[in-house]
């Protein structure tokens, strides 16, 4: 049986995918500008927002699909799209299995932001089917990888700052790697049928503390420069970022800022068996990333 990742470029589903190449699980990569696929790399083009490509995953797959792991499109609506290919998958492919990826925030609901109305289609979709669909929603806080993504790596790089408007809030940095532990569990159906997932680092920073965690790692100075909302909502825009994207990150660091991230129910180690990684190993291993 195969694993379906949609977000199939993003950080969490190639991750997952490396852990399924090294026990011989097969899966397929779904996204809308695929790589070429290979015997030991199988993908697929799919669009969110384009239901002729939906059939796309059931057809080009080796087995049939019996998990799919959802990450939300970048749109104004995710829910819409993601809760009618749960229902596609379901009704016409017979998919019995699926996680969700959501934030650390996320509660179920229909008035919820974005992916909590996905989990509460899940859960009614679970409800409805007498139990017969089962489902985890991953809830991760912040990717210690954004530290070596667009933006904070330039500004690291070349200009020795990491700038945001997170103040003095503090945040438990996970990496990517245990997130993708986590999800390999319930994607093979580990998980139980019906469960959500606190997945957090193991320490509670401030950027104050990754600044200078970073910075002692690269042998030099690293300031974190706080920026008003305003201010920095420009900066993010005068940088690339779509102005809605740029609102939404915003918001998130604001949020931050007022101690709403400041979370505990760590499941990493209940779930895997292994610890979450520091922020300091992480910083070790990704040195080169902050290379001139």
């Amino acid at each position: 049986m195969t694993i379906l990742l949609t977000g199939g470029t993003g950080k969490t589903s190639t991750a997952i995918a490396s852990l399924l190449r090294e026990t011989n699980d097969p899966y397929i990569l779904a996204s809308r500008k695929p790589a070429a696929s290979t015997s030991t790399n199988r993908t697929t083009r799919f669009d969110w927002l384009d239901r002729s490509t939906w059939l796309n995953p059931f057809t080009d797959s080796a087995s049939p699909i019996s998990a799919i792991y959802l990450v939300a499109p970048e749109t104004s609506d995710p829910a819409t799209p993601m809760n009618a290919l749960v229902d596609f998958a379901r009704n016409e492919h017979g998919v019995k299995r699926f996680v969700l990826m959501a934030g650390s925030s996320a509660k179920p609901g229909n008035e919820s932001h974005h992916v909590g109305r996905v989990w509460q289609h899940l859960k009614d979709v679970r409800e409805s089917g007498g139990g017969e669909v089962g489902y985890v929603v991953l809830r991760p806080s912040w990717f210690m990888e954004n530290l070596v993504g667009p933006g904070h790596r330039d500004t690291i790089t070349h200009m020795s700052a990491i700038y945001t408007a997170c103040g003095e809030g503090k945040i438990p940095f996970v990496s990517v790697v245990d997130i993708a532990r986590v999800a390999v569990n319930a994607l093979r159906g580990k998980a139980g049928a019906e469960a959500d997932y606190r997945i957090l680092g193991p320490e509670l920073l401030t950027y104050d503390e990754v600044a200078e965690t970073v910075g002692r790692v690269l042998g030099k100075e690293v300031r974190h420069v706080k920026l008003g909302d305003e201010e920095r909502e420009k900066g993010l825009v005068g940088n690339g970022v779509n102005e809605g994207m740029a609102k939404f990150l915003v918001w998130l660091e604001a949020s931050a800022r007022r101690g709403e991230e400041e979370l505990g129910g760590n499941d990493v180690e209940s779930v895997t068996g292994k610890r979450p990684g520091s922020l300091e190993e992480f910083a070790r291993a990704s040195k080169g990333m902050w290379a001139v």
